[in-house]
């Protein structure tokens, strides 16, 4: 018998925001059909956005705002106003294995300027009287690492060592890839995203280290966050304004861990309002992810492994949807607030597999297939409410009525459950 082609009654739901700022032009678009007699197929037109996609080509050595920079303070500044001057520049070490002492700052990055340490073993380490400088909160008024005030600028290659302020980005395209950032006890954080023009941000395959407050602040903007480690700092990733102006997030291939304590590192803290992606990521810390606020997020294909406090809570008026992760062992160190795999609370909204949630600008169906097992009183913890969704899920229990009665609590819907088959992400 030939095979069939089956037509179907599209209803098309088209939204699609322009955002035209300073020349810079940013097509955001998510996509819904409803097809009759069917569930709701969705698309969102940035959820696999590729990192750096589009960047023009960046300067090399022979162009006119380029230095190879004699490795003092001096140099380099002099180096970023010269390129600064010229539309960009390309800015190398003629040094290799040097830590250059820094009292100030890089100053601020135009457009096109790119700071490349290359393969030399480049450290710039702010020098400074740490005394009465406050812990997490610099307290001394020490300067940022550098200001990303325009477009398409890059700082790579690098160890920037015990700066109080960040690498502040401001502009749109730029991008912040393979450096290690080494906290001191009173830095703030070593990223963050400072004005709502900080649209299309990467920031990939850094190495961040020792940050009593935050690693990466996300204030405003869009961006991808991937493939970096972090590694005992108190919050990873922390994003508490009001971000509907920007676009969305993408967090991916990350890992976030402890060295030995776990109270060192608290996990990624969302609770603003943000559009976020968060997936294959790998969480091991005292806290997994914590989402609140107004966040709509899509959870998927990450591992969530032995935070002991929770592996991933719920909470305010968020909107999570859930799909292939692996929430094992979280919990077993209980606190104040509520242990487990999964803890969603307040006026929260969450779909483990089997529901519908408006995400985007679209409705996101998740189909399941997470494995949530050994994880403190409950690998699910549901106090809203209202029931969800958390069908096709691998438990600790292999009939409906067991994971309902000794694997979660609070209105959870289970049957059918799902096939134990899939292990954690390595990252």
């Amino acid at each position: 018998m030939p095979s069939a082609t089956r037509s179907v009654a599209l209803n098309w739901n088209l939204q699609t925001r322009w955002q035209i700022r300073t020349g810079t032009l940013v097509h955001k678009t998510a996509v819904s059909f409803l097809v009759a007699g069917a569930a709701v197929i969705t698309l969102s037109g940035l959820a696999n956005q590729d990192a750096g996609a589009g960047r023009p080509r960046e300067p090399g050595a022979a162009d006119a705002g380029s230095s190879i920079v004699d490795c003092t303070e001096a140099s380099l500044v002099a180096a970023v106003a010269k390129a600064n001057a010229n539309d960009g520049g390309l800015i190398t070490f003629d040094c290799h294995d040097v830590t250059i002492p820094v009292r100030s700052w890089m100053g601020r990055l135009q457009n096109r300027v790119v700071v490349d340490g290359e393969n030399r073993n480049i450290t710039l380490a702010f020098t400074a009287d740490f005394s009465g400088c406050l812990p997490g909160d610099n307290g001394i008024k020490g300067r940022p690492i550098a200001r990303l005030q325009g477009e398409f600028n890059v700082i790579r290659n690098l160890t920037l060592r015990h700066f109080l302020e960040s690498v502040q980005v401001a502009g749109p395209n730029n991008l912040i890839e393979s450096n290690r950032f080494l906290g001191h006890l009173c830095s703030d954080d070593a990223v963050s995203t400072v004005a709502r023009m900080a649209l299309n941000t990467v920031v990939r395959k850094n190495y961040f280290e020792n940050y009593r407050d935050k690693a990466f602040q996300f204030n405003y903007g869009s961006g991808v966050i991937e493939e970096n480690v972090f590694v005992d700092t108190a919050q990873p990733f922390r994003a508490a304004y009001d971000n509907s102006g920007g676009g969305p997030i993408h967090i991916r291939k990350n890992v976030f861990r402890s060295s030995d304590q776990q109270n060192r590192c608290n996990g990624p803290h969302i609770n603003g309002r943000a559009l976020v992606y968060f997936d294959d990521n790998r969480l091991e810390c005292r806290r997994g992810l914590r989402v609140g606020g107004h966040t709509e997020i899509v959870v998927r294909r990450n591992s969530f492994l032995a935070n002991g406090r929770v592996g991933l809570e719920i909470r305010g008026n968020a909107v999570v949807s859930m799909s292939e992760n692996v929430i094992v062992g979280n919990g077993l160190s209980p606190g104040s607030s509520p242990a487990g795999g999964v803890v969603i609370l307040e006026s929260a909204r969450a779909d483990l597999g089997g529901g519908a949630l408006p995400i985007g600008g679209a409705t996101v169906v998740s189909r399941g297939g997470n494995r949530i097992q050994g994880n403190g009183a409950f690998d699910v913890r549901n106090s809203t409410g209202t029931p969800v969704s958390a069908t096709r899920n691998c438990w600790d229990h292999s009939s409906p009525a067991d994971v309902r009665a000794l694997d979660t609590e609070g209105a959870v819907e289970v049957e059918p459950l799902g096939p134990c088959s899939h292990e954690p992400n390595h990252q």
